[in-house]
């Protein structure tokens, strides 16, 4: 197993708790990378992909919640060849402050469409 974390220029206390995390768990294959700059989740998906080697690639978000046991219910698809990919419901809990939110509505507010609120 390797964990690749992608740090885009938090101003938070991301960088301490993911080598804290190293620090504890030195058994797993951790690596950080670290942005001087924000350049978008594409960029940083991007250079965490580079650092993947493994036949099965999860992905995941700062504010994303799964439950325990979703990788063991999950896994086992993907030993079916014509499986290349899977996906669940994304539901989003902090909507006020959202970053894909207020990305959407400025992007609405261009065009005229309704804010979502």
């Amino acid at each position: 197993m390797q964990v690749v974390f992608v740090d885009s220029n938090s101003s938070d206390s991301t960088v301490n708790r993911i080598k804290e995390f190293i620090n504890n768990n030195r058994d797993v294959n951790v690596k950080l990378i670290i942005e001087n700059q924000r350049r978008g989740k594409s960029a940083a998906l991007n250079a965490a992909l580079k650092e993947c080697d493994g036949e099965v690639i999860i992905i995941s978000d700062a504010d994303c919640f799964w439950p325990s046991e979703i990788l063991y219910k999950t896994l086992p698809y993907m030993a079916d060849s014509q499986v290349g990919a899977i996906s669940g419901p994304k539901k989003l809990l902090n909507i006020k402050e959202s970053q894909v939110i207020k990305n959407v509505n400025k992007r609405r507010s261009v065009t005229g469409i309704l804010n979502i609120k």
